[in-house]
């Protein structure tokens, strides 16, 4: 799940980062595709001709950096009434408990 808007990079407005933490096997760093839900995304974007690039921070580092405008979008967490305060979310590419 996304939140916030699309950050491009101010050189290249085709690409975007997305800030996001290790959640094995849905988003794993360590592996070249970054896991299945990172696939999934930089998929879709890929189809609109947009490169991502994930920046990989601790969650609660990441979701900071968002909220106070370092970065733009963040992913892979859950739509709560809190978080709604503070984020746009994109519509679930899948639902899991």
């Amino acid at each position: 799940m996304f939140s916030s808007s699309i950050h491009a990079l101010e050189d290249d407005l085709n690409s975007l980062v997305i800030v996001t933490g290790n959640y094995p096997p849905a988003i794993d760093g360590a592996k070249s595709d970054k896991g299945y839900v990172s696939r999934i995304v930089s998929d879709a974007f890929a189809l609109e001709g947009i490169k991502v690039t994930f920046l990989f921070l601790p969650w609660a580092r990441g979701s900071r950096m968002v909220r106070m405008g370092k970065e733009a979008s963040i992913m892979y967490y859950a739509k709560t009434q809190n978080r709604m305060k503070d984020f746009i979310f994109s519509d679930p590419i899948f639902e899991e408990e």
